[in-house]
């Protein structure tokens, strides 16, 4: 049985190191006019990818056991589309609204040459809905209102543990 070394508990004795790589492409915004009724529409996406290895020796004492100990990835794209209303005389103040919408997804994997790795794959779906208010009473008075509301969907397999099991004494009656 082989263990794998992490740098918080023998990670010396192991000689554990990580090699890591990330890519992120900048946030792209574009505003353009869309709607009569709005001041903009805004719409941007990013794209993340991040992997590392963790190198090591999957047995101290032989150093021909150095290799690749555990990979971890995350793949992650996210975009965002946004409407600014043009704002609105209430006669009380100017309401000013924007309202939004942010979907991502990321991908995640843990795999290990030694066993079936930490998690993979963990895939995460998430989409949000927003909306944002400015009430503006005077030059020196605004109040501020926001709500958000979000869906997540998990998909992930999670790495399968041994049974651990524990000692107890006897219950005792008196």
């Amino acid at each position: 049985m082989r263990s794998i070394a992490f740098p918080a508990s023998d990670g010396e004795d192991h000689q554990t190191r990580i090699d890591a790589r990330e890519t992120k492409s900048p946030p792209r915004a574009n505003t353009v006019r869309w709607l009569a009724a709005s001041t903009r529409c805004a719409f941007g996406s990013a794209r993340h990818d991040y992997k590392h290895n963790e190198i090591g020796l999957a047995d101290p004492a032989d150093l021909s056991t150095l290799g690749v100990r555990q990979t971890f990835t995350n793949k992650e794209q996210e975009g965002r589309v946004e409407v600014q209303l043009m704002p609105f005389n209430l006669r009380f103040a100017t309401l000013t609204t924007a309202l939004g919408c942010r979907p991502d997804i990321r991908n995640l994997t843990a795999p290990s040459p030694d066993n079936a790795g930490l998690w993979d794959p963990n895939n995460n779906h998430r989409v949000a809905g927003y909306i944002f208010n400015e009430f503006q009473f005077s030059d020196w008075t605004k109040a501020q209102v926001a709500g958000r509301i979000e869906r997540v969907n998990l998909h992930g397999s999670p790495r399968p543990s041994p049974a651990i099991s524990f000692p107890f004494p006897a219950p005792t009656t008196s």
